[in-house]
């Protein structure tokens, strides 16, 4: 990896943005406020195709990849995470995404007016629609985990 990507991965740790609102209209800032983030958004963050793992909240083992075509600045790597999540949720993961939890499932549904098609996948795969990007954990060449955390 180049330093320059390594150095554009640091920096998304320092990013502070609500996976729920659009980044580039929306808050998404740097965490020390020294510069506006925008500062950024042309540096290309992977130059080659890059696989993004996106775990679903309830189960350690179940996750989605995202792949990345290279190459991809700051500002598309977050807009592409931002349509991921505000995507409807494929229906090949709606029996995996619930299993195990009726209660929760009948929840997400009651704000869709019971219209399974209208479930987003920021529904099942944050749990929680008011977390935070972390930044990107590697995994292994081209393949990192997605970082989230609590507001």
């Amino acid at each position: 990896m180049e330093d320059l990507e390594k150095d554009n991965l640091k920096l998304l740790k320092k990013i502070y943005w609500c996976i729920d609102d659009e980044p580039i209209e929306g808050l998404c800032v740097l965490r020390n406020k020294k510069k506006d983030i925008k500062t950024y958004w042309d540096n290309i963050l992977f130059q080659k195709d890059t696989k993004i793992k996106c775990m679903l909240h309830n189960f350690d083992k179940y996750h989605v990849d995202i792949v990345i075509n290279g190459p991809i600045s700051i500002k598309d790597f977050l807009m592409k995470l931002y349509l991921f999540y505000q995507s409807p949720l494929d229906p090949i993961h709606l029996k995996k995404a619930f299993r195990g939890n009726s209660e929760w499932k009948q929840e997400v549904l009651r704000d869709y007016n019971g219209d399974v098609s209208k479930i987003k996948n920021i529904d099942v795969f944050d749990g929680d629609p008011s977390v935070t990007f972390e930044g990107l954990n590697k995994i292994e060449e081209d393949y990192y985990d997605l970082l989230l955390g609590p507001l």
